[in-house]
């Protein structure tokens, strides 16, 4: 239980990697996607759907930062990091 805190941090952190990578694999060689979506837009120039396509990859990955975070702070009540966090409420 007190490796729990770290382990979930870096499930966090990889989580983000992974979307990343996931978006840059499609933008090398897939035929569908948000990073196909970004390619094909870029070359009929297209801009207001590259745009479109970068908001929701930022969209989707403050959002699941944020649900990492908000779990982190439910099941972790005893982590240091929760407790300053509390703290500077």
């Amino acid at each position: 239980p007190a490796a729990a805190p770290e382990i979930w941090d870096s499930l966090r952190i990889n989580f983000g990697l992974a979307w990343a990578t996931l978006i840059f694999a499609e933008i090398l060689g897939a035929t569908s996607g948000l990073g196909h979506l970004i390619v094909r837009s870029q070359r009929f120039l297209l801009t207001e759907r590259v745009f479109v396509a970068v908001l929701v990859i930022g969209v989707l990955g403050i959002v699941t930062d944020k649900v990492f975070e908000c779990l982190y702070h439910r099941w972790f009540p005893w982590s240091v990091q929760v407790q300053r966090a509390e703290a500077q409420r």
